[in-house]
């Protein structure tokens, strides 16, 4: 009974220090395609993409990416009413 115990104590103390793991320079794009005007203003990753906020000009634009590949998976534009 008592090395079921520390079984389980172990077990809990393995999960709460297990490091998360680092991206790998494989695992991050080495390019982005913009626009040729384009300025990135702000970025974030929220559920696994990588948002960036981007100003063409005067129009602003937020493009949803993959981190690992750079591909675009959606843009919403900003437009005035």
């Amino acid at each position: 009974m008592v090395l079921g115990f520390v079984a389980v104590f172990a077990a809990i103390i393995y999960k709460l220090t297990e490091g998360g793991t680092r991206p790998g320079a494989g695992d991050i794009a080495a390019t982005v395609a913009i626009g040729k005007d384009g300025q990135v203003e702000s970025m974030a990753m929220a559920e696994g993409r990588l948002i960036l906020l981007v100003r063409e000009g005067t129009a602003s634009r937020l493009l949803y990416l993959d981190p690992a590949t750079g591909q675009v998976l959606g843009e919403t534009a900003f437009v005035a009413r």
